[in-house]
């Protein structure tokens, strides 16, 4: 003949059902209008960015807003993720390194692909620049 035991409970009460958390719906605080308004206001273009090893053709990696005269700073300060994401999209520039940068608008698709100038900041822009971010 066997024995029966009690089921094991545990210590404490015994927890209550979990119920699924209700998130509610992310709504931007502008629309896409207004965010286009103030870019233009501000003279924020935007521009399709393209990478390429060695005079290859160009990779397409990304796109980004900034004022037409600091397209080249803009796409320096956001080399390391460009390079991710082209690397992650394209496989044959994953073993590759030294890679240059190339422009377009994004208004005129059909233009040709603007390379962009290497722009070396001093360490006291690159400090200034940490600071004026965090406002």
């Amino acid at each position: 003949m066997t024995q029966e035991y009690p089921k094991h409970k545990g210590f404490g009460p015994v927890p209550k059902p979990s119920t699924p958390s209700k998130k509610k719906p992310v709504t931007p605080e502008f629309s896409k209008e207004d965010l286009d308004a103030f870019a233009k206001e501000k003279g924020v273009q935007k521009y399709y960015i393209f990478m390429r090893f060695a005079e290859d053709r160009w990779f397409p990696c990304g796109s980004i807003g900034a004022p037409e005269d600091r397209i080249d700073e803009a796409i320096m300060d956001s080399r390391q993720s460009l390079i991710e994401n082209g690397r992650k999209r394209f496989p044959q520039l994953r073993d590759k390194e030294d890679f240059e940068f190339g422009y377009q608008l994004l208004d005129k698709p059909r233009s040709t692909i603007t390379p962009a100038k290497v722009v070396k900041k001093s360490l006291l822009d690159r400090v200034k620049g940490l600071f004026q971010r965090q406002r």
